[in-house]
């Protein structure tokens, strides 16, 4: 028989050259990004067009992203920490981003009330900007208004009513919602939308009934109940198809209270203990309204005002987490009373951030809410105070910015906010600038300043100029380059090329508009702050026979407030300092320090950063030894004796317990540190060990001879006999 050697030699070398794709395929560690609010790194996954063409929502299988209080504009008084209508603007392009993901032909976007901080044209202006950023707005966003959407600066006017002004609303927000719905009446904005199988019914919940000012600035009353729902409203919900599925969508919550007390004698009231607070709720019909969503197939009542996070049953029973699994069972239990937090302000317990709700197959998923951060995604952004247009353009010649009173959104995943100056409560103005923000950071853009004055501008003796301020924000820090008083003429346009990464900020400017570039300009200023890790670093140690004493660097966060420590597991004391100093020790014992750090809101960076240490022997402190102190590198582990307490534990031990109080909250020098607890063997950590195992494995894994490798050497020797067969013809 003859053997075709050049044929089996090819052969085998596709074999196993295909063997070789497969082994190099299985070593690879794919990281698939999933769902809404996931996010790649600090990276948000973002679209890659504008605009989706799409029909209205038909099927039964949908997502709801529940968008409350945006809070667009400047506040009546802006107090300490409260988000600025810059940082507003961030987190509403924030929440958009991700809603742009889901297929807008099977997602409903619920934004109940509080678009605004009162009601004011340009502040609606900001929150049409945002809302019209969203794929294919028009058809799936539904809005209700808040007590906010319809006040002034005050609350009450002259006469002591309680001012309900839907101008604003009616002109700019009303127009947003999609041409199917249907009114309830013809007295308030209440209609219904059907989405499938399902109802979807918007009810204003009316303005303030008990909030007040005492003086101009003062609010009385900052959680104020709603008048509620007049009975001409529950009138119109009970001529609705009693068996339909249905989802109902205000801006207050409705929650039913049964306990009687001295407060609530009739047990109609609502304590203050409970969720959204007794004056949070709607203050008329609260009662026949629940009946009416137990008796009329309402599944969920879907509201904010409170700025937190509940689900509460029609009993006022609230839900918890670890209670009832919402991520991954069904809900079987209706009606629910949901709240979400605001998706822009932070409270007491509550970060910024929105919630969805998944139907499938006739269930009902509601997802834990997606807390929202100003640390990501990626971004670039240009803010201008001055009488001029602000637009960007990117690497194929797309542009976001106005455009003869309207604006063009043609850049993927940028977001465009005009300018505007107001009056406050107390006569004083504040200016918000013109803003453009670009998330696709993998573009090259190029930002344009091009004067446009007004008449009266035109016609001054005093000379104009701007002020342009850029941001580069990624997860290595957030860079800040300003421009200050740069002189503007008539024509005048100024140009900057700015990507994420470049560190060339040189400004070019034609002066007259000729297309010559007449001077270039540097920045004023330019500021990096460093982000990333907010663990400490740098942890190291040195010690003696009976004591160690820890050291390291506190990451560079301005809203750092403490170092939780723990020693072998055991919870020891908050500091502020950058060292930790343990005395009482036992001589030749090995001791392990573990580290959270905490802000100023109380979140906690999970990661550990540990160190060990150990102490030296009598004879080695003496100087008749090495020093053997460790140094961390923040991979070690804490095994502790006990499971390690968490944050609330820490805090629930501390109201029962003086003395635990007393030492966390005190920053110990290593003068001060009183002795640690001396442990039993069985209780030190075992990370050495587990350290050494894991050493063993790496050893074999660099042992192992990589599939191509033998592949390679397979096909060499058939090459050898190719060739050798060849000769002997």
């Amino acid at each position: 028989m003859n053997i075709n050697y050049k044929r089996v030699y090819l052969t085998t070398v596709i074999f196993f050259l295909f063997l070789m794709s497969v082994t190099s395929a299985e070593e690879i560690n794919l990281e698939v990004v999933g769902n809404i609010g996931e996010f790649d790194g600090n990276n948000i996954l973002v679209s890659s067009s504008v605009v989706s063409e799409c029909n209205s929502v038909s099927s039964n299988d949908f997502t709801i992203v529940h968008f409350a209080d945006i809070h667009m504009g400047m506040p009546q008084r802006l107090f300490a920490g409260e988000e600025t209508p810059d940082e507003k603007r961030e987190y509403f392009a924030e929440a958009i981003l991700a809603t742009n993901q889901l297929d807008p032909s099977h997602s409903l976007i619920l934004v109940t009330g509080d678009l605004v901080e009162y009601n004011e044209e340009e502040y609606f202006d900001d929150f049409w900007n945002g809302i019209f950023s969203i794929n294919n707005c028009t058809e799936r966003v539904l809005c209700v208004p808040g007590n906010h959407d319809r006040r002034t600066k005050a609350i009450i006017d002259s006469n002591g009513s309680i001012i309900d002004d839907l101008e604003e609303y009616n002109e700019r927000v009303e127009p947003l919602l999609p041409g199917r719905k249907n009114y309830l009446s013809d007295d308030f904005n209440d209609y219904s939308i059907e989405v499938g199988d399902y109802m979807f019914i918007g009810l204003d919940s009316l303005s303030d009934y008990d909030a007040y000012y005492l003086s101009w600035g003062q609010l009385f009353d900052p959680t104020p109940e709603s008048f509620g729902l007049n009975d001409t409203q529950i009138d119109a919900l009970k001529e609705l198809d009693r068996n339909k599925p249905k989802i109902i969508f205000m801006h207050h919550p409705a929650i039913r209270c049964t306990s009687v007390d001295d407060e609530n004698p009739d047990g109609t009231g609502l304590p203050q203990s409970e969720p959204g607070g007794n004056d949070g709720c709607i203050a008329f019909n609260r009662e026949q309204f629940i009946d009416y969503c137990e008796d009329y197939n309402v599944k969920l009542v879907i509201s904010g005002h409170t700025h937190q996070s509940h689900i509460i049953d029609s009993a006022g029973t609230p839900f918890f987490a670890n209670e009832l699994l919402l991520n991954e069972f069904p809900l079987n239990e209706f009606p629910l009373f949901v709240q979400t937090q605001s998706l822009a302000k932070h409270s007491e317990y509550f970060a910024p951030g929105y919630r969805t709700i998944e139907f499938k197959e006739g269930d009902i998923f509601i997802q834990q809410p997606v807390e929202l951060t100003l640390e990501r995604p990626d971004m670039i952004s240009g803010s201008l105070n001055c009488p001029a247009d602000l637009s960007a353009y990117d690497s194929k010649g797309r542009r976001t910015g106005p455009s003869s009173g309207k604006v063009d959104r043609h850049i993927p995943d940028s977001f465009y906010f005009s300018g505007y100056t107001v009056t406050l409560y107390d006569n004083t103005n504040y200016s918000a600038p013109e803003t453009i923000l670009l998330y696709n950071t993998g573009e090259e853009y190029v930002f344009e300043i091009r004067a446009n004055f007004s008449e009266n501008e035109l016609n001054s003796a005093e000379e104009q100029h701007f002020n342009f301020t850029i941001k580069q924000r990624s997860d290595s820090g957030i860079t800040e380059v300003v421009y200050e008083f740069v002189p503007l003429t008539k024509n005048a346009v100024a140009t900057i090329p700015i990507n994420l990464t470049t560190q060339k900020y040189e400004m070019m400017i034609d002066t007259d508009g000729d297309g010559t570039i007449d001077e270039t300009r540097e920045p004023d200023s330019i500021q990096t702050i460093i982000t990333g890790s907010t663990a400490v670093s740098n942890l190291e140690s040195s010690s003696g026979s009976t004591w160690i004493n820890f050291t390291w660097n506190n990451p560079p966060d301005p809203d750092l407030s403490h170092t939780e420590i723990y020693l072998n597991g055991i919870f020891k004391t908050n500091t502020s300092a950058e060292y930790f100093n343990t005395t009482g020790l036992e001589p030749e014992t090995s001791y392990t320090i573990g580290t959270h750090t905490v802000d100023i809101y109380g979140n906690v960076d999970e990661t550990w950063v540990n160190a060990t240490a150990i102490t030296k022997t009598i004879m080695e402190e003496k100087g008749k030894g090495d020093h053997r102190g460790g140094k961390g590198t923040g991979s070690a582990r804490i095994i502790p004796a006990e499971s390690t307490p968490t944050s609330a534990e820490i805090e629930e031990a501390e109201e029962g317990d003086e003395s635990l109080r007393d030492v966390r909250n005190v920053d110990i020098s290593p003068e001060e540190a009183e002795p640690a607890e001396n442990l039993a063997d069985s209780e030190l950590t075992n990370a050495p060990e587990e350290s050494e195992a894991s050493d063993t494995e790496g050893d074999a894994e660099e042992n192992k001879i990589p599939g191509f490798q033998i592949a390679f050497a397979i096909s060499g020797l058939l090459a050898v006999l190719y060739l050798l067969r060849k000769q002997q013809k």
